[in-house]
């Protein structure tokens, strides 16, 4: 990132967020508003993110990533800022 008007963030999703496509549609989602990172699958059950483009673009992705895909259930959301950016190349799913 190099604009004021960047954001970098990770979040931690919990609730029932793996085994419902989750990752894909963070995939999906993520690129459709042209952000670069990474989503994957935690041994505890959580979904990690890392995230970063324009403000509006994150804030947009996080309103959606508390939401949800279509069977989903969203029960907690930690969003971190991160202090730089790590100039991602596109949204990668991680396994």
């Amino acid at each position: 990132m190099s604009f004021a008007t960047d954001r970098s963030v990770e979040i931690t999703i919990s609730g029932k967020v793996v085994g419902v496509d989750f990752r894909n549609w963070a995939q999906r989602t993520a690129t459709r508003l042209a952000l670069g990172g990474w989503v994957r699958n935690n041994t505890d059950q959580t979904v990690s993110i890392a995230a970063e483009g324009p403000i509006d673009a994150v804030d947009s992705f996080i309103e959606l990533i508390r939401r949800g895909p279509e069977g989903a259930t969203v029960e907690g959301l930690d969003v971190r800022e991160m202090p730089e950016a790590h100039g991602y190349a596109g949204f990668q799913v991680e396994y």
